[in-house]
């Protein structure tokens, strides 16, 4: 399954590093690409998991995604949808961003950051697609 999470602070950030985690022990075949606000942040994570594709550009990292992770600032979901619009077409859209909500999000999931180390507790809302968006988040904990 091929990720991209926009956004690679605290939450997104503990997402990576669970599903990558998972990823190495054989839970799962991953395919990770992040973005991140700054190169600082992207070059953290190309040290720690060389494995990962990085972009500091949102549209781009969507590119083949089957599932595009929004671990934004709630107040930026609106405009990352916007500017990742064009190439969603096909593609799971989930939320992670507290209390945020647009008619575009297919499913929106409220991990913790534990998921860094495989003990997440998270909900998912129930939705069409939930079931999918269930078993990505199994991987980084309970659900």
């Amino acid at each position: 399954m091929k990720i991209a999470v926009i956004g690679a602070g605290n939450m997104g950030g503990a997402l990576i590093k669970g599903w990558a985690k998972a990823a190495r022990e054989g839970k799962a075949e991953l395919q990770i690409t992040l973005t991140a606000h700054t190169e600082a942040t992207i070059k953290r994570f190309e040290a720690e998991y060389p494995e990962l594709h990085t972009s500091l550009n949102n549209q781009e990292a969507v590119g083949d995604a089957d599932v595009v992770v929004l671990a934004v600032k709630p107040w930026l979901i609106d405009s990352v949808i916007g500017e990742i619009t064009p190439a969603l077409s096909g593609k799971l859209l989930v939320s992670v961003a507290a209390k945020a909500r647009n008619e575009r999000i297919d499913v929106y999931a409220m991990p913790n950051i534990a998921a860094e180390y495989g003990q997440s507790m998270t909900f998912v809302e129930v939705a069409p697609r939930a079931e999918e968006v269930a078993s990505l988040f199994a991987l980084v904990g309970e659900v």
